[in-house]
């Protein structure tokens, strides 16, 4: 598919998932033409009883670059990670430190040191590796997974709704498996 056609299916909310998963927006636009709500749907999924909801950030994926938040920008930097002393708690602080034109993160979950590079979309990590295999469990035991997320860096302008759409169809992708989801953008805004 040529440069001009995919970006007229992404404007379309079209997406190459399977399951015929589609954005779309809801409620009033702001100023900026950002809607306050995001959403991944499918009008050809059966319907579940059983839901499983989850954040994404810090709950489903961790960024790979050790900051808080992941870059707006596609810029690359490489990162050398090495595991602390204890990794028993899953509420932790990350430590970075600038060395010249490098970053040392300090990542409580990796078992080895690993340099990994990252840019924009692509700033992320599983938050623990049993995480793909929980979802797809919950996914064959009938529950519909579902992401209820809230992306303010949108709203401040940090990241493009695009840059988020890119990642969780990222995330999607790896799992293989349908997840619906609704991404609040504006804070201080109710549909």
């Amino acid at each position: 598919m040529g440069d001009t056609a995919q970006k007229a299916k992404k404007a379309r909310g079209e997406t190459d998932l399977k399951w015929d998963l589609k954005w779309s927006n809801a409620g009033k636009p702001d100023k900026n033409e950002i809607h306050p709500v995001i959403i991944l749907s499918s009008s050809t999924l059966d319907g579940s009883e059983k839901i499983a909801g989850f954040d994404i950030d810090w709950t489903v994926i961790q960024t790979s670059s050790g900051r808080k938040f992941a870059t707006g920008k596609n810029v690359r930097q490489e990162h050398t990670m090495k595991s602390p002393q204890t990794t028993n708690s899953p509420q932790y602080k990350a430590e970075i430190k600038s060395i010249a034109d490098q970053s040392v993160f300090i990542h409580p979950l990796c078992a080895r040191q690993v340099t990994c590079s990252v840019a924009g979309a692509k700033d992320w990590d599983w938050w623990n590796e049993a995480v793909p295999d929980k979802l797809r469990k919950l996914n064959e035991d009938g529950y519909r997974v579902m992401f209820f997320t809230n992306q303010a860096g949108i709203e401040k302008q940090k990241v493009k709704p695009r840059e988020i759409m890119t990642k969780i169809e990222d995330i999607i992708e790896k799992l293989d498996i349908p997840i619906l989801v609704s991404d609040l953008q504006l804070s201080h805004r109710f549909v």
